[in-house]
């Protein structure tokens, strides 16, 4: 994959953090937080001078840095983050997530509360947890009630450390398929983008075509279509491919079951809600 120099720095400043939360050697949270903003600013290929080792000849960038550097040029996930990632709770991992939560506050809440997720948090704020812990207060908690509300509407997407697990999870499974030859991890994933909205895969068949789809199913090519809408707002929509029901529901089927649904008490904009014996639960 191609190295960035924003990825690269916020993959850095996300290990720091995480190190801080464990209570790691503060040397070694400066050197990779310190890294962060050399790295950010550098001038050149970032992804060449990591290939070459010329990095190690920039001021701030040590062996540690240039070794992460190295797994994220490679498309890995970097080590002391897979490692960071076995000792703390994911639940507490996404306390970083939370406007005003830093490394130190959300290692208070961990270790001194004993709170693993944001849940726990809500409630900790709730009840008043927080008021007599060293560096919060009732301003804080009423803050931090607004700041979890706020990511309960961003929920749908992940983590990058959650994300790829998942992911490579999925790419396991499918390298499993007969006929298929190799299976990369695309899209958000690959792009080591912070969050993530979907998954997406690049599969390779051992004859170069697209493996066969499964029982009752057709594959639907992906593809991307640009233009500008009604308001002269240029956009691009990318879709993967993906399979759907092999069998055509034509217009009259449609109407015939939109008619049924009509007339057993549904409304328009709920035709194929009806969950009772004998009404229809898929349209």
């Amino acid at each position: 994959m191609s190295l960035d120099r924003k990825t690269a720095a916020r993959v850095l400043r996300e290990a720091a953090g995480l190190l801080e939360v464990q209570g790691e050697n503060i040397h070694r949270i400066r050197a990779l937080t310190n890294a962060s903003r050399i790295v950010e600013r550098i001038d050149g290929d970032l992804e060449a001078l990591v290939e070459s080792g010329e990095i190690l000849e920039i001021k701030g960038v040590g062996k540690g840095t240039a070794a992460i550097l190295r797994q994220l040029s490679a498309g890995e996930r970097p080590e002391i983050l897979a490692e960071a990632e076995r000792v703390v709770p994911f639940g507490v991992r996404e306390m970083l997530t939370i406007s005003g939560l830093g490394p130190k506050k959300v290692r208070a809440l961990w270790r001194d509360l004993g709170l693993v997720s944001i849940g726990e948090l809500e409630y900790a704020c709730r009840e008043n947890r927080l008021v007599e812990l060293p560096g919060f207060g009732a301003r804080t908690q009423e803050k931090l009630i607004g700041a979890i509300r706020f990511a309960r509407i961003a929920e749908k997407r992940r983590l990058i450390s959650q994300a790829s697990t998942e992911a490579t999870g999925i790419a396991t499974s499918l390298s499993g398929i007969d006929g298929v030859a190799k299976v990369v991890v695309g899209g958000e994933v690959r792009r080591w983008c912070e969050t993530v909205g979907s998954l997406e895969f690049v599969v390779t068949a051992d004859d170069g075509s697209t493996p066969a789809a499964p029982s009752g199913m057709v594959l639907i090519p992906g593809g991307t279509n640009a233009g500008t809408d009604p308001y002269f707002v240029a956009y691009s929509l990318t879709v993967s491919s993906f399979y759907m029901d092999k069998y055509e529901v034509t217009k009259a089927l449609w109407d015939e079951v939109k008619n049924w649904n009509g007339g057993n008490g549904y409304a328009y904009d709920n035709i194929g809600g009806g969950k009772g014996a004998n009404h229809a639960v898929q349209t």
